[in-house]
């Protein structure tokens, strides 16, 4: 993997992803050939946002081609301008995630399944971020990604705010990104109590923002 494309890393040895990019798998990775968990079908937030065009339909594509999470990058243009319709679209894609997690759980593919059940946490910690407007959002919104960290240090400020689901939630999101999709280890049925912590995670998110 190219120096451009790799994570970097925090001190305390986290990854860090940019808000518009996700790195492709090694070549001979479990990850190998299989689809980008930033590729949504149709309905998603590219569905909504842009024109129908086949110009336009291109750059998408060559931009997804290129590790650039499309509809991320829409959805932070989108909270500068209404924040209430980004929050609201980051549960939708957090809903969505959970379902093809699911999907990928009942097909066998622990690999797939503890990724999408990661990009779940990851749209709940950042949808609630935006609605609290925690310190972290505005640490991401500068250094114009959301690394790893911050994600974690997010989860842990809302926490004290609404409760230690998210922190819970978030952690073992991460545990299945790095064990279950990173190198997987783990079998689906090694899944079960952390993919449901991350289910509880999204459910009570969902509470939290109908009041």
């Amino acid at each position: 993997m190219s120096s451009g494309n790799s994570p970097r890393f925090s001190a305390d040895g986290g990854a860090a992803y940019p808000l518009c990019s996700v790195a492709p798998p090694e070549a001979g990775s479990p990850r190998a050939g299989r689809r980008s968990a930033s590729e949504l079908p149709a309905g998603s937030v590219t569905d909504k946002y842009l024109p129908s065009d086949s110009g336009v339909e291109e750059i998408v594509k060559r931009s997804r081609e290129r590790g650039i999470d499309v509809e991320d990058v829409l959805i932070a243009a989108l909270a500068k301008q209404d924040p209430q319709e980004s929050v609201k679209l980051r549960i939708s894609l957090a809903e969505r995630y959970m379902a093809e997690c699911e999907k990928y759980l009942k097909e066998g593919d622990p690999v797939q399944a503890s990724e999408k059940a990661y990009k779940a946490a990851e749209e709940v910690v950042k949808a609630l971020a935006e609605k609290f407007g925690v310190p972290e959002l505005q640490t991401a919104l500068k250094e114009g990604r959301w690394y790893a960290y911050l994600l974690g240090k997010a989860s842990n400020t809302l926490a004290r705010m609404l409760g230690g689901w998210i922190a819970d939630g978030w952690s073992n999101a991460y545990f299945l990104h790095v064990w279950g999709f990173h190198e997987a280890k783990l079998a689906v049925e090694d899944m079960t109590y952390y993919v449901n912590r991350v289910r509880e995670m999204l459910n009570e998110a969902k509470k939290v923002l109908a009041t």
